[in-house]
C-alpha cells in the first residue's frame, strides 16, 4: 500500500495531509473535509483514497456557489 493521499473529493485540492492526535485521519487543508478516524495510519489513508467522488453535476453546482 502506498502512503501517497490521493485529492480531495469534495473540492480535488491536492492540499490534502494525513494527522495523528490519538486516532489516524486525513484532511483537506484547503474545504476542511476529513476522512473517518481509524487506529492506524495506513488505514486512514485506506479510507480516504476509497472515498468515492461526488456526480459531477452536484461539483459544477458547488463551484457555481462558491463564485456567486
Amino acid at each position: 500500500m502506498s502512503d501517497k493521499l490521493s485529492d480531495c473529493p469534495f473540492c480535488e485540492s491536492a492540499d490534502v495531509e494525513y494527522r495523528f492526535i490519538a486516532l489516524h485521519w486525513v484532511k483537506c487543508n484547503s474545504c476542511g473535509a476529513e476522512g473517518p478516524g481509524k487506529t492506524n495510519k495506513r488505514a486512514a489513508i485506506a479510507a480516504w483514497n476509497r472515498r468515492a467522488s461526488p456526480a459531477p453535476a452536484i461539483l459544477a453546482e458547488l463551484r457555481g456557489l462558491l463564485v456567486e
